[in-house]
């Protein structure tokens, strides 16, 4: 792939979707784990498909990775990960580990379901065994429509609400503290033809935030592209290509065609990624440097 020459790239603009959430500090952490808790209940019940989707399929039982910076066309490791996930007598994932260089993360979860397969029950463990927190969630047709958040000792802490059209699209999320008081939430908008969709945030007295992402879809309905909008205005823009459905280029820049980065990937025939590549521009030409390798394998 030939890469092309951008030109001296200035510090890229803050991103509006992190000047968002830059609320006060209790409000943060709070959200942070809201969110913390939701993506994990989200790979444990069906791995995050993007265009940095690990594998087409999800019924791995390792996941490997391992991080090189390139130094002068030479690759120096920087670090390995590794996701095993373990999976009940249906074939379902119920726990997930996460290691990083061989050395079990902050958490891990485990996900017990009721009879009806509607309350999923999700408990996270520190690296020692201990209980750090735990959810409840009601979940419908593969999606929730709340879930609440414990602390170790049972103590509710907060409370997320789901709104979702008739086509199963989202259209809304409301994030609670403890005593059911609104912190904040987005609001999501879909055309008819499901060629867009956009993200806004608002505040607890329902006025919108500054910020909006937009996603832009192709005929396959894939993302395509993706803007942030600052005050109004687009403040940075991601493209996406793809090849038989896998995402092989991502490239985030200014509006005015300017680059931050880029991300390569290649595949194996069956879809499942093997390499990753970043590049960033060049201080002194301005071309796009190849400056990190993320490499892969996958144990079924």
């Amino acid at each position: 792939m030939k890469l092309r020459n951008y030109g001296n790239i200035s510090q890229p603009a803050k991103s509006a979707y992190w000047s968002l959430r830059s609320q006060t500090l209790l409000r943060d952490v709070m959200l942070r784990n809201i969110m913390k808790t939701i993506i994990l209940s989200t790979l444990l019940l069906s791995f995050v498909v993007g265009c940095s989707k690990p594998a087409s399929k999800n019924d791995y039982k390792e996941w490997h990775d391992t991080t090189y910076r390139v130094e002068n066309g030479a690759e120096v490791k920087v670090g390995e990960s590794k996701i095993v996930q373990e999976f009940d007598d249906q074939g379902r994932v119920n726990k997930i580990i996460y290691y990083n260089d061989g050395v079990i993360l902050s958490s891990y979860s485990e996900v017990f379901r009721n009879s009806t397969n509607n309350i999923i029950t999700q408990k996270s463990f520190d690296a020692s065994g201990t209980l750090e927190r735990s959810s409840v969630g009601f979940w419908v047709d593969d999606k929730f429509i709340w879930r609440k958040e414990y602390s170790a000792e049972g103590k509710l802490t907060s409370h997320t609400k789901y709104k979702y059209d008739t086509k199963g699209r989202k259209l809304e999320e409301k994030f609670y503290n403890a005593d059911g008081e609104l912190l904040n939430g987005r609001k999501y908008e879909h055309d008819d033809k499901n060629n867009s969709s956009s993200e806004m945030r608002f505040e607890s007295d329902g006025s919108l935030g500054f910020g909006k992402i937009v996603y832009k879809y192709n005929e396959d309905g894939l993302k395509a592209e993706r803007i942030h909008y600052w005050k109004g205005k687009a403040s940075e823009i991601t493209t996406y290509d793809y090849v038989g459905g896998n995402c092989t280029s991502e490239i985030t820049s200014a509006p005015n065609g300017k680059v931050f980065y880029q991300f390569t990937t290649d595949y194996n025939k069956n879809g499942i990624r093997k390499v990753r590549r970043k590049f960033k521009p060049s201080e002194e030409t301005g071309e796009l440097d190849l400056v990190e390798i993320t490499k892969s394998k996958v144990k079924y």
